[in-house]
């Protein structure tokens, strides 16, 4: 009986992959490689300015020129990596579904990219610039569930509109 449900399960399986795609399969698969670009674009865009900011900073603080050279490279770097999400081939009904999935994932990753390069413990804020100021005023807790919220919302955006 174990022969004969083995012989069955493989004589089906051989068949099942034997079968043409359909197109809701394709469709799929376009769907995810689209979602899983845009999401990986803007995550290497943003990595990539907020580590080039990070060595832009700490060069500025020490006096040491080849940092700050570095992280301009890498500044800009950031921002022409952003120059490559027309390879999805995005119509214009795309771009502010674009736009809300970076400004989602920026304000979710940015601050703990920056901080990850600069050495400081990831939860660090600031006490400089507004943002730093506004963000300063909710408890700790409170920004990390926001910043969740920002990521899964990103996420599933990206999972939805696509």
């Amino acid at each position: 009986m174990k022969r004969f449900l083995i012989i069955l399960l493989a004589f089906v399986a051989l068949n099942a992959t034997a079968q043409p795609h359909s197109e809701f399969i394709k469709a799929r698969r376009t769907t995810w490689k689209k979602t899983a670009l845009n999401m990986g674009i803007s995550l290497a865009s943003i990595a990539l300015e907020m580590t080039g900011d990070a060595l832009y900073d700490m060069g500025k603080e020490e006096g040491n020129l080849n940092k700050m050279q570095w992280g301009h490279a890498l500044q800009a770097t950031g921002y022409v990596t952003l120059l490559t999400i027309p390879l999805l081939d995005v119509s214009a009904k795309d771009i502010p579904v674009i736009a809300v999935n970076y400004i989602c994932l920026r304000f979710a990753t940015a601050d703990m990219f920056y901080n990850a390069a600069r050495g400081l413990p990831l939860g660090y804020v600031g006490r400089v610039s507004a943002y730093d100021n506004i963000v300063n005023q909710f408890p700790p807790h409170g920004l990390y569930w926001t910043k969740g919220i920002a990521f899964t919302f990103a996420i599933g955006i990206n999972i939805k509109y696509w």
